[in-house]
């Protein structure tokens, strides 16, 4: 009994999110346990405190996201560009990640080119996002020759053709 009014409270959240319609329906899951239950409780708790937040943030009807599923959705939609790209622009790529959130319309799309500045982005990259590991042994070995096998006494280094 426990275990299922759990598992249909957390399917509520899980695929709606939390607004005051889904509060609703996951507190009457929950008052299907025994009041002393330490479970409702606690998740009664959670649900005053989040349903709180959703509000402060006013989003209105729009649900709080409750999963992390929509979060790791959206990490494999960048993962899936990033295969496609360059490993050493990895870090600066993460800026991509707002762009696959929601419909912007034209309009947002006009607004955002306007507002944010090739300069001011340049200055936040560089001051935010840290050059990756890779990057920075590309960088050091550039113009350096290749060199394979082992060095021994007397030897000459050899160049890869």
């Amino acid at each position: 009994m426990v275990c299922h009014t759990l598992n249909q409270f957390l399917k509520i959240l899980k695929k709606n999110g939390l607004n005051q319609k889904t509060y609703v329906k996951a507190k009457a899951q929950l008052s299907r346990l025994p009041k002393s239950n330490q479970v409702r409780g606690r998740l009664q708790k959670w649900l005053d405190q989040n349903l709180e937040i959703q509000r402060k943030l006013e989003l209105g009807k729009m649900p709080l996201p409750v999963s992390s599923d929509i979060i790791e959705s959206l990490f494999g939609k960048f993962k899936s560009i990033m295969a496609r790209g360059f490993r050493s622009e990895f870090n600066r790529m993460a800026l991509f990640i707002p762009a696959l959130c929601g419909h912007p319309t034209n309009i947002e799309i006009m607004r955002g080119l306007e507002i944010v500045r090739q300069n001011d982005l340049l200055r936040w990259i560089n001051s935010n996002i840290h050059t990756t590991q890779r990057s920075l042994r590309h960088e050091f070995n550039r113009d350096k020759p290749f060199v394979r096998g082992v060095v021994k006494t007397g030897q000459k280094l050899y160049k890869a053709a």
